[in-house]
């Protein structure tokens, strides 16, 4: 799973990825299943790319927050979630 940091385009980072990269364990809920995950944030540029790829296929608006956030230096985070054991 993973959760894109891009606060509607704002030029700040949103408060939940700054709490993942303090407490990268994070437990979540999902069809009544809860489950923990580790986070960590993906750096690779070919992965970050391909990833953003398939935002755009849900949701068109991660392109125009990606321009917004490059005209003010703001790399948008893309945070892994990982299931843990």
């Amino acid at each position: 799973m993973i959760l894109i940091a891009s606060n509607f385009g704002r030029d700040q980072h949103p408060a939940w990825y700054h709490n993942l990269k303090a407490h990268p364990e994070a437990s979540m809920e999902r069809g009544g299943v809860k489950a923990t995950y580790t986070a960590g944030e993906v750096s690779n540029e070919h992965e970050r790319a391909r990833l953003f790829a398939l935002a755009d296929l849900v949701y068109k608006g991660y392109a125009d927050y990606r321009k917004a956030t490059a005209s003010v230096g703001r790399r948008i985070p893309i945070m892994r979630l990982t299931l843990r054991p």
